[in-house]
């Protein structure tokens, strides 16, 4: 007597089939070539459905499948039924993709806690003390244009200039006028936030992945040759009334939030004991609210 042919059909068949297709069968064909037909069932084999998602229980289940005829088609039914159901949620979930998380800022784009000043040690009058502070407020003018940056200024050249926040770096922009590049950090999932790190020598390269007070750049002379150099930190922000300029100091880790503007008000009285009655002196307001006289501002000025 012949063998019956190896093509599976009928409603055994299709469960079968189901089994298979949970087992990583992505063909479409009914007989598997990693799991081979024959004649009154099939064989169980060690099975995959890609690298997150199994089905565990498809090697029981096709051991079933060659009980008696009456018993492996209802288990077989049953069991397909389950796999279904255990397997699509998670390969759903397995193809959502994440969750865009916006920029959170977590430490300054400096280690102010360190000797990275170059003005202590210089005369007041030799430097920009009348009308710039080492950390620019967010919001005030200066010199007739308003800060819309966390500006750090009259650093030593070489300082190492550190990642405020995690991500990838998307591009790098050189800047040859003034010696040096703007430096732009994305989030890897997205969002509704941007921001770049300007007048840096950058120590990394688009499509390095980075993080927090990693060290991404060094500050490099102001303007080319100047005996300082400074760490614009920019974050433009999409809202529903368009693009703006956000202040990094006010979209803070709540968890880092203390220590971060802790460090800011020591650099706020360190400087005031150094430049006096000097314009740039910090006033009372500054040292009670921080370095944001605004939490945003509208790109078009």
């Amino acid at each position: 007597m012949r063998a019956r042919p190896t093509t599976v059909v009928g409603l055994e068949g299709a469960l079968r089939h189901v089994l298979l297709l949970l087992a990583g069968d992505t063909d479409g064909s009914v007989s598997h070539p990693r799991v081979p037909v024959r004649p009154g069932g099939i064989k169980s084999a060690p099975v995959r459905l890609g690298p997150q998602v199994a089905f565990p229980w498809t090697p029981v289940a096709l051991r079933v499948c060659n009980f008696p005829m009456t018993a492996r088609r209802l288990l077989c039914a049953i069991l397909a039924l389950v796999a279904v159901i255990t397997v699509a949620p998670a390969a759903s979930a397995a193809k959502k993709p994440p969750k865009p998380q916006p920029i959170v800022v977590s430490a300054l784009p400096v280690d102010v806690t360190k000797d990275v000043w170059a003005w202590p040690t210089m005369d007041i009058n030799q430097w920009p003390a009348h009308t710039y502070q080492p950390i620019g407020i967010f919001g005030r003018p200066y010199q007739g244009k308003v800060e819309a940056s966390l500006f750090t200024t009259m650093l030593k050249i070489g300082t190492p200039v550190l990642a405020a926040y995690p991500g990838v770096v998307k591009q790098i922009l050189q800047q040859p006028e003034s010696c040096d590049a703007e430096l732009y950090i994305f989030s890897p999932t997205g969002g509704i936030r941007t921001a770049s790190y300007d007048h840096v020598r950058p120590t990394v390269k688009v499509g390095d992945v980075v993080k927090v007070g990693q060290q991404i750049a060094t500050i490099p002379a102001w303007e080319c040759d100047e005996p300082f150099g400074g760490v614009e930190l920019m974050v433009m922000e999409e809202t529903s009334k368009g693009l703006v300029y956000r202040c990094p100091l006010s979209i803070l880790d709540p968890k880092k939030a203390a220590a971060v503007r802790a460090q800011v008000r020591s650099v706020m009285d360190r400087w005031n004991a150094f430049a006096g009655s000097a314009a740039s002196a910090y006033t009372p307001e500054d040292l009670t609210r921080g370095a944001c006289a605004a939490t945003s501002l509208p790109v078009k000025q």
